[in-house]
């Protein structure tokens, strides 16, 4: 059966992700103020469809809160989760747009926007969890961060494990990064994809190739390939560095 590559750039359904915590998580609060979340350092490169909170046994929060992703000061990402945001296995998530490409060895830190008395108590546990309730494939949970005053969370907890689960996210784990170049061919794309999937000569077939992508000049240094369930792999965009 041939393998189905899409070189557009198109949009991964959340529907192929999975999420990083696993579980229900206890020792819930609400009595602190600014951006209060948790950091992890990535063990691959993947791919992040939703951002999302703990819920717990509940079948949906109660007000809106802005979840936030971070990478060296700077927002990745930043969506509202609440009421009417779905629910999956006891976190409710909102989908990010556009999808956030995760770098194998760096560190991101995940934080949602907290007051005093809000309405939805988050977890704040200061154990490790148990390894089958952290998905290790996508990354090494380090522990709690803060910042008090609404910025970036630069503070870090000094408990190993402080406030597991607090947050989620759902992600799709990349296949294999390709290096590419502007003057690359789809030909030339497709050779490379075969040769570290170890996909056979000629079993690979590259669909929905965007216009003039011949003359498209890449400010990126690779591109990243990630599986869907319907057997279809999909090319994103990685920036050099």
């Amino acid at each position: 059966m041939a393998m189905q590559v899409v070189v557009s750039m198109e949009t991964v359904g959340d529907d192929a992700a999975e999420p990083f915590f696993k579980g229900l998580f206890g020792e819930l609060r609400r009595d602190w103020e600014g951006e209060i979340g948790v950091r992890f350092l990535a063990q691959s490169t993947f791919v992040i469809t939703s951002l999302g909170r703990h819920l717990g046994d509940r079948d949906a929060l109660e007000e809106d809160c802005t979840v936030t992703l971070w990478f060296s000061g700077s927002k990745l990402a930043s969506v509202k989760v609440g009421p009417s945001s779905p629910v999956i296995q006891g976190y409710a998530y909102t989908e990010v747009f556009p999808r956030v490409v995760v770098h194998l060895g760096r560190e991101y830190r995940l934080t949602q926007t907290c007051w005093r008395d809000m309405s939805d108590a988050w977890p704040d546990a200061c154990s490790l969890p148990a390894a089958d309730m952290v998905e290790q494939r996508f990354a090494r949970f380090l522990g709690g961060v803060y910042d008090f005053h609404g910025g970036y969370p630069s503070f870090c907890d000094a408990e190993d494990g402080r406030r597991a689960g607090m947050l989620n996210f759902r992600a799709v784990p990349g296949i294999a990064t390709l290096p590419v170049c502007p003057e690359m061919t789809v030909y030339e794309l497709k050779q490379q994809l075969e040769a570290v999937t170890g996909v056979e000569n000629g079993d690979l077939l590259v669909l929905a190739v965007q216009d003039s992508w011949q003359q498209r000049r890449f400010r990126v240094g690779s591109v990243l390939a990630t599986g869907s369930k319907d057997g279809t792999a999909r090319l994103w965009a990685v920036e050099t560095g």
